[in-house]
């Protein structure tokens, strides 16, 4: 799920890495027909640094979805071929900033990164075109290349899918991940805090229910 040094840790790197990584389907693992994962997708993702980092379905489908709008399309990396990622602007600066190293995707260039971020994401379900267009304007720079450039980073060097040609279809919704639970996703990735605030309060349901009368250990 992690990079070797996070594995080691205990913090929000799991949802750091479902949405500022890009993850496709892996099939047959180990020969195994039955045993299908997804693996990250970054193009400059180097397996021999970053270890094999993988995800499964129970994982990716908290934020995203194959519907584009909706939950209805649950992921499945034995039969669907697409990649999930998200627009760089849903992962707040200091998301990746202080959690991530820097990184989106594997880029770490603040510059590229700031682009992408700054690129409009619209409102879910509406046609975010004037947006873009009055981005154009103000940045001079081409919405639709840059969209593609972060995608063709996310997705293994595949700017856009193009039906018949191998290249994969998004998994639902760039701009608003339609997953299970994308806010909390989001939430967790941005502010560590806060999912440790929410961990706690779980842990300590699952650790008590049935123990009224648990107490600290005395030295």
């Amino acid at each position: 799920w992690s990079d070797p040094e996070n594995s080691r840790r205990f913090n929000n790197n799991y949802y750091i890495a479902i949405l500022a990584n890009g993850w496709m389907p892996e099939r047959g693992v180990n020969g195994n027909p039955k045993k299908n994962q997804w693996t990250n997708s970054n193009e400059l993702f180097d397996v021999t640094v970053g270890g094999k980092q993988m995800m499964l379905d129970t994982d990716l489908c908290l934020a995203f979805s194959t519907g584009k709008l909706t939950s209805s399309g649950t992921l499945r990396a034995a039969t669907d071929n697409c990649c999930t990622w998200t627009m760089a602007a849903n992962i707040a600066e200091g998301g990746i900033t202080t959690y991530n190293d820097g990184k989106f995707c594997d880029v770490n260039d603040p510059e590229t990164i700031a682009i992408w971020r700054s690129l409009p994401t619209g409102i879910a379900g509406d046609n975010f075109r004037k947006e873009w267009n009055a981005w154009e304007e103000e940045t001079g720079l081409h919405p639709n290349r840059t969209f593609k450039d972060a995608r063709e980073a996310c997705c293994n060097g595949t700017r856009i899918w193009k039906e018949g040609q191998g290249d994969t279809d998004d998994c639902g919704g760039v701009s608003h991940p339609t997953g299970l639970a994308p806010d909390w996703v989001a939430l967790f990735a941005n502010d560590e805090d806060a999912w440790i605030s929410k961990f706690m309060r779980a842990w300590g349901k699952a650790t008590h229910r049935g123990f009224k009368h648990l107490h600290p250990l005395k030295g």
